[in-house]
């Protein structure tokens, strides 16, 4: 029956009305649930494509936090470094002087 339909000899709900079908009315209304949930779903792979996009974007800017957070953390322990090697410069030219001052002055 639906083959007439395919045929060119009328649309699927004229060939149904036109038959011997009792569930006409029926047979529509399911149809018309079929075509209503084919379209929810092609949206809904729609709208779970978008949203596996924007789970990327996260994903790339938590990765990208992540690495500025590290690269934080090791430039403040380079500064401590620093710091400290300068002070241990400080000290060993402080002990270097004392040295030099005890050696002028047995001299």
């Amino acid at each position: 029956m639906m083959d007439l339909a395919e045929k060119g000899f009328g649309d699927e709900e004229m060939v149904l009305r036109n038959s011997d079908v009792k569930d006409v009315e029926d047979i529509l209304a399911r149809k018309s649930m079929v075509n209503q949930l084919g379209q929810a779903l092609e949206q809904a792979k729609a709208e779970i494509k978008d949203l596996e996009g924007d789970k990327q974007r996260s994903d790339a800017e938590i990765i990208h936090l992540r690495q500025s957070v590290e690269v934080g953390k090791f430039k403040g322990r380079l500064k401590e470094d620093e710091i400290r090697a300068h002070q241990s410069t400080l000290l060993f030219t402080e002990r270097l002087n004392d040295i030099l001052k005890n050696i002028r002055a047995q001299a």
